[in-house]
C-alpha cells in the first residue's frame, strides 16, 4: 500500500505536500480505492500534473463521501471548469465517476454542435459532461424530481450554460399524473416503480417524448436513465413513428427488475426492426437478479428519408 501510494505522489507534489496526502490515503482509503481512482484520473487525455489533480480530487470527494452521512444541505464542490452542487457527497461521487471518469455517455458526431435529449437528467452532472464534451451542443433534458430538478436548474445556472432547456416532467406512453417514488432528495434512482425508487412517493405530471420530436429534423443522440420507464418511452416513439428521429441512443436498460419477467429481447427487437445496431454492457451477476444493462443503440448510416 506504502509503495502504491509512493509510486503515484512523489514524483507528482512537492516534498512538503507529500506527507499529507499519504496520510490520508493510508488513514482513510484502501488499497483497491487508490488504485480505482488513479486508473480513472488516467482515462483522462491530459497532462500528468492535470491527472494528478483529478486523482486528488476524486481521492478527497471519496473521502467525504465515506465520512458523511446523507443530508438534505446543498454541498458544492470545483471539478475541472465546473461548480457543481448536490445533496450529498455519496451522490455527487457516484454520479462524477460513472458519466465523468468512466465516460459513460461518450459518442461520436460530425457536428460541433449537436442536438441531445436527456432523460432522467437528475441534478445535471450528464449535461455538465455533454458540455464538456461539445459546448456549442443543444441540450433538451427532462427530470421529474422536483428536488432533484432545483439543483439540475442551479448547476445550469451557476455554469452560465448556454442552449440548455429543461422540464421538470415524467416521460412515459401517456399524458397523466402518475406516482413517482424516491428514496432520498437527489437519488439517482428516482423512479416510477415504488420496488425501484424507494419508499417516499411524489405526484408528478408526464408527458410523451413524441411531442417533442415531431417537429425536429434530427437529434444526434437522446440518452435515456429512467429507472424502469424506458420500455413506456420506446413504446411511445415506436407507436408515433418517431424512433428514427434519432442518430443515436445510449439507453440504460434495467433486467429482473423484482423478478420481472424477462422483456429485453423484446426490447431490443424494437430497435433492429428500425435499422438500429447495438451493442451491451453489463455485470453477469449468478441467479435471477437485478442488472443494469447499458445498450449503445446506432446506425451505420443515417438517411433523413427514413423519419
Amino acid at each position: 500500500m506504502k509503495r502504491m501510494i509512493k509510486k503515484i505522489i512523489d514524483p507528482i507534489l512537492p516534498y512538503h505536500k507529500r506527507r499529507h496526502y499519504k496520510k490520508l490515503f493510508l488513514s482513510n482509503l484502501s488499497l483497491g480505492s487508490v488504485r480505482s481512482n488513479w486508473k480513472l484520473s488516467n482515462k483522462f487525455h491530459r497532462t500528468i500534473l492535470q491527472r494528478m489533480s483529478l486523482f486528488l480530487f476524486v481521492t478527497r470527494l471519496e473521502r467525504k463521501a465515506k465520512f458523511t452521512d446523507l443530508q438534505t444541505r446543498v454541498v458544492e464542490e470545483k471539478f475541472l471548469n465546473f461548480k457543481i452542487c448536490a445533496y450529498d457527497y455519496f451522490t455527487l461521487n457516484l454520479l462524477i465517476k460513472e458519466i465523468f471518469f468512466s465516460h459513460e455517455y461518450y459518442f461520436e458526431t460530425n457536428v460541433d454542435h449537436p442536438m441531445i435529449i436527456d432523460c432522467g437528467a437528475n441534478i445535471g452532472i450528464s449535461v455538465l459532461y455533454f458540455k464538456m464534451m461539445f459546448p456549442h451542443s443543444k441540450i433538451l433534458a427532462f427530470e421529474p424530481n422536483p428536488h432533484a430538478y432545483q439543483l439540475l436548474k442551479r448547476n445550469i445556472n451557476i455554469n452560465k450554460l448556454e442552449n440548455v432547456e429543461i422540464k421538470n416532467v415524467a416521460l412515459y406512453d401517456e399524458e397523466k399524473e402518475i406516482s413517482f417514488f424516491i428514496s432520498n432528495l437527489g437519488a439517482p434512482n428516482a423512479s416510477v416503480r415504488k420496488d425501484r425508487g424507494g419508499e417516499r412517493e411524489l405526484i408528478v405530471k408526464t408527458q410523451k417524448l413524441s411531442s417533442y420530436l415531431q417537429n425536429v429534423e434530427i437529434i444526434d443522440l437522446i440518452k435515456i436513465d429512467v429507472e424502469g420507464a424506458e420500455s413506456n418511452i420506446i413504446d411511445d416513439l415506436v407507436k408515433t413513428s418517431t424512433l428514427n428521429k434519432a442518430k443515436t441512443y445510449l439507453i440504460e436498460y434495467h433486467h429482473n427488475i423484482n423478478q420481472d419477467r424477462s422483456k429485453l429481447s423484446v426490447f431490443l427487437k424494437k430497435f433492429e426492426s428500425h435499422g438500429f445496431s447495438y451493442n451491451l454492457r453489463t455485470n453477469y451477476i449468478p441467479g435471477k437478479r437485478f442488472q443494469d444493462i447499458f445498450i449503445h443503440f446506432y446506425r451505420e448510416s443515417f438517411d433523413n428519408s427514413s423519419i
